[in-house]
Order: C-alpha cells, then sequence, then structure tokens
C-alpha cells in the first residue's frame, strides 16, 4: 500500500509538471501575439508619420529614422507592455 502511495504521489508531480510545461508554452504563445500585435501597431504608427510629413512638410523622411522612432518606443514601453 505505501508503494502505491508514493507511485501516486509520482504520477501526481509528473501531471503537475505537464501542466507546467502547457502553461509555459501558452504564455510563450500569448507572447508572440502581443509581438506581432505591436508589430503590426508600429507599422500603421510608421506609415502614418511617413505620410503626414510627406504631405504637410512636403519632405520625405528616411524610413531609417522612422524606424528608430518606433524601436525606440517600443524600447521605452517594453516592460509596460508586458513582454517579459
Amino acid at each position: 500500500m505505501n508503494n502505491l502511495f508514493r507511485f501516486l504521489i509520482r504520477l501526481s508531480r509528473k501531471n503537475s509538471l505537464v501542466i507546467t510545461m502547457a502553461e509555459k508554452e501558452v504564455e510563450g504563445v500569448n507572447r508572440c501575439i502581443r509581438i506581432v500585435l505591436i508589430i503590426l501597431t508600429m507599422s500603421v504608427i510608421w506609415f502614418t508619420i511617413q505620410e503626414v510629413t510627406q504631405i504637410t512638410l512636403d519632405y520625405q523622411i528616411h524610413d531609417l529614422l522612422i524606424g528608430a522612432i518606433c524601436f525606440t518606443i517600443v524600447y521605452l514601453l517594453y516592460d509596460k507592455l508586458g513582454l517579459r
């Protein structure tokens, strides 16, 4: 009876380990989805800034400058976006 009890404890520990691994996978997928959504949002902001400056100032901003601005925004808000 004692051996059966030990076996059940080991089995329950393995099940909880499997649940933990599944939760980590879900957390990883959620993180990837958040990153993709942020990339899409930054792309919209990128093109909006580019079009506004081109129309109002009749000047075309270099893409590298807009990319640096978007990267800076994401870098500053990284912790607040919950990407860690």
